[in-house]
């Protein structure tokens, strides 16, 4: 029997073998008072618990059924992969603070009405403005601005590249932006975290072209876009996508990564 404690709340769940009963799906909720819905749940082999946690920091921690009640509640077992019953799994670390979403589109900069000469553009080109200053989208594609490298209260940015600008064919890979990027997160002192957006804006043509990827073409996958991109009268806008159940988009997508890791630590040296 295993005991699981969060706050001051508990829920227990009995395990029993598979032979005896058939494998389903168990619902366990987490109320904001630190409560259980159910208080009870058997779990039988082969079964699936889900965990709906009331908030983010909210988290599932095993505890030792040996300590009396009520000190069970506060009896947390440390992680121990070993164990066949461990499944909280290791916490993924990460530095605290804020962190900007880099664009990655045409990036902005931030305009002062009061500011001597003609400004890049209008305010009322601006979708976002206050006060005397709006933002301007006249800076270069991918570009951060230069106030969110240089703010004090910023930890770092999240550096947002499309795949299609940075691998422009097998083996062929342009750090261009890359490079911009990094080296401006270093000079200001701010950690960062990086990632190549694929779909449809993103996703290079030419892994879907024979004659560029050769025996390594990739199979194509159509689909409808019905979220914020849904137009008016229409189902959704059509995409024309990478399929990733497809080995060789894998084996295309994993090549930037080496290659941007492989860069990355070149410029470290």
């Amino acid at each position: 029997m295993i005991s699981i404690a969060r706050t001051m709340a508990k829920v227990f769940l009995l395990v029993l073998p598979a032979a005896l009963v058939s494998a389903c799906a168990q619902v366990i909720t987490v109320n904001p008072d630190g409560t259980f819905s159910p208080d009870w749940v058997e779990v039988n082999d082969g079964d699936f618990v889900y965990w709906i946690l009331s908030e983010p920091s909210d988290s599932i921690i095993p505890v030792s059924w040996r300590a009396p009640f009520p000190d069970i509640c506060r009896a947390y077992k440390p992680y121990d992969a070993t164990d066949p019953n461990e499944f909280t799994g290791l916490l993924i670390q990460a530095p605290a603070g804020v962190f900007v979403l880099g664009p990655n589109e045409q990036g902005v900069q931030i305009v002062n009405e009061s500011d001597p000469g003609v400004p890049p553009c209008s305010r009322s080109d601006s979708q976002f403005a206050s006060g005397s200053q709006y933002l301007c989208p006249s800076a270069v594609k991918n570009e951060t601005m230069p106030w969110t490298w240089r703010n004090p209260s910023i930890t770092g940015v999240f550096i947002r590249l499309e795949w299609d600008d940075v691998h422009l064919g097998p083996d062929s890979y342009d750090w261009t932006t890359l490079d911009r990027e990094i080296e401006r997160a270093v000079q200001n002192g701010k950690l960062y975290s990086l990632a190549f957006k694929a779909g449809n804006e993103g996703t290079p043509g030419w892994i879907f072209d024979p004659a560029v990827a050769g025996n390594d073409v990739v199979q194509q996958v159509q689909l409808q876009d019905t979220g914020s991109h849904r137009l008016p009268g229409q189902c959704g806008v059509p995409m024309t996508l990478g399929s990733p159940a497809d080995p060789n988009y894998r084996k295309h997508y994993f090549a930037l990564l080496r290659a941007a890791a492989s860069h990355i630590r070149e410029k470290n040296e």
